[in-house]
């Protein structure tokens, strides 16, 4: 079963720009921007030509009919804004000044293909206003809600790449794995010796996936990667994630046991919450003594083992099932 597409349309704007030299010349001939109105300096120092401008009234009335639809959420991405992004800027003016929530591609992460860039700023329409509701909904609840300077200065928020940032900056592509960043961060911390110089690795399991990293001395960051099948561009750190954790229900289909990717939740939780959940991870660890219960809090006495062997297929084999 594949994703979903996180847009639900698209609206498309006829625009192009190039580069104008030809970086497999091996002689080179400088140019005058100057020489040509059509000529324009890119991000890089490099000479753009602007092919087609964008017509702003076709853009504001295409905008418009968004609006009267009831979208009020929009990502914007254009082929070659990452060495010019004037464009994509001046469409983001008219969409803020209409009242969208926008995400421009060009200043989320200025890199060169197009479909991850689109996909990325497609991700922080989708989570952003989301985030901003939640957190001006926090900031209610301090003196002043952090709307003066000083006082924003004071509430930092952790993102993907384990450093901090400023409450009004924080954006939902930077949010994606700021949870698991935390979680590295700690463990280089508090679990990494410096004088051993031995990597360690961690072990991140929480309610719906588990989170894999490794440290040895210095925070690893990938600046592209695939999470729930959407290919984003943002910096984050190297953490590998599984889509099961500790709330994941396990189904017998076909022969197999499967795992996830529906999740039993905070209620009625796993099977061994004693509320008539379903078998999960968690359950079935416990079913078969994976988990010193010297060293974990056992719930079995909540509910029979008779009562859990129920929730199991019969091909199930224990290890111990004297309890």
């Amino acid at each position: 079963m594949r994703l979903d597409k996180l847009y639900e349309k698209v609206i498309e704007v006829d625009e192009r720009v190039t580069v104008e030299s030809f970086t497999e010349d091996p002689e080179p001939q400088p140019i005058d921007i100057a020489s040509d109105l059509q000529l324009v300096e890119g991000l890089s120092g490099e000479p753009v030509r602007i092919l087609k401008k964008p017509d702003y009234n076709i853009v504001r009335r295409d905008l418009k009919a968004l609006w009267d639809d009831g979208y009020r959420s929009l990502a914007i991405a254009l082929m070659h804004s990452y060495a010019y992004p004037e464009h994509e800027v001046a469409i983001a003016d008219i969409a803020r000044d209409m009242g969208f929530n926008i995400a421009v591609s060009s200043q989320l992460q200025p890199m060169i293909k197009i479909v991850p860039r689109a996909q990325s700023a497609t991700a922080d329409a989708y989570l952003s206003p989301i985030i901003q509701e939640y957190l001006a909904s926090f900031a209610k609840g301090f003196l002043g809600g952090f709307k003066d300077e000083e006082g924003a200065r004071k509430l930092l928020l952790s993102q993907s790449d384990g450093g901090l940032t400023l409450f009004k900056k924080f954006t939902g592509l930077r949010a994606i794995l700021s949870g698991p960043a935390g979680g590295v961060v700690g463990m280089a911390k508090t679990c990494w010796d410096a004088e051993d110089g031995t990597p360690v690795l961690g072990f991140d399991m929480g309610g719906t996936s588990t989170d894999v990293s490794r440290y040895g001395g210095s925070l690893e960051h990938v600046f592209e990667s695939t999470i729930a099948e959407v290919t984003i561009q943002s910096p984050q750190l190297d953490i590998n994630t599984v889509a099961a954790g500790g709330g994941s229900m396990l189904f017998w289909r076909n022969g197999l046991f499967v795992v996830g990717p529906d999740s039993a939740g905070a209620f009625p939780g796993p099977a061994c919450y004693g509320k008539g959940g379903p078998l999960t991870i968690s359950t079935y660890k416990d079913l078969v003594d994976i988990i010193d219960a010297k060293n974990y809090h056992s719930r079995r006495e909540l509910l029979p083992w008779p009562d859990f062997g129920r929730l199991l297929p019969k091909q199930t084999r224990f290890r111990n099932c004297k309890d």
